[in-house]
């Protein structure tokens, strides 16, 4: 199975695995503003968890040695946790999860639930730079 991928050139710092959040142009929103920062990813778009293309994904994580996964909704047996599934024997290495922790859901418009769970693109840069200067050493 394959996904849509977004490369930078060169190096990456990142293997940015995402389910959908959004659309492609709020992809793009914080994927220009990360370049801008100098943070490079590589951007996998996982729109289904099962069947999961574990040599994708791992092979994406050998160039990085880092994952960050999005999903909007719970962290909790989503897509994170099946990445963390999959790869845990066969390439460990560090995954962070950004999605909505274990709490009761709100109701609301789309767009304000995507900032009060921090997963508008403003937050998203912002998580994602947090992590980048936490594996920085800085």
């Amino acid at each position: 199975m394959a996904y849509l991928k977004y490369y930078f050139p060169k190096e990456f710092y990142a293997s940015l695995l995402s389910g959908v959040v959004g659309s492609e142009s709020k992809t793009q929103e914080y994927l220009k503003e990360l370049k801008k920062e100098g943070i490079k990813v590589e951007v996998i778009n996982v729109s289904v968890v099962k069947p999961l293309d574990v040599e994708t994904v791992i092979n994406s994580l050998k160039k990085t040695n880092l994952g960050i996964t999005i999903e909007n909704h719970s962290i909790i047996g989503g897509l994170g946790s099946a990445i963390c599934e999959a790869v845990c024997e066969k390439y460990p290495v560090k995954i962070h999860r950004i999605g909505i922790n274990d709490e009761f859901g709100q109701s609301g418009k789309w767009q304000e639930l995507l900032e009060y769970y921090g997963l508008d693109a403003k937050s998203l840069v912002k998580r994602i730079r947090k992590i980048y200067n936490q594996n920085q050493g800085k």
